[in-house]
């Protein structure tokens, strides 16, 4: 059998509580979801003002191309 040379100090994760770690109100949830994403934000335009940028603005254009069914051939 090996010997074990190294005796320095492990480090274990602590003990999982019996209820769990994740909280079962979902209005907990999605408050601690928007506190994440206002951290997030107020980061961005932090990082923003140091560097001189002005955020840019950006939109989602979504475009539908119609196929006219005249011209869909059929298999076989």
């Amino acid at each position: 059998m090996s010997e074990v040379k190294n005796s320095e100090s492990v480090y274990v994760p602590a003990l999982f509580p019996k209820a769990g770690r994740l909280p079962t109100d979902p209005q907990m949830v999605s408050d601690n979801y928007d506190l994440k994403m206002d951290e997030t934000e107020q980061y961005r335009q932090r990082l923003n003002a140091r560097a001189g940028c002005i955020p840019a603005c950006f939109a989602t254009l979504r475009t539908a191309v119609p196929i006219r069914s005249d011209r869909i051939r059929s298999k076989g």
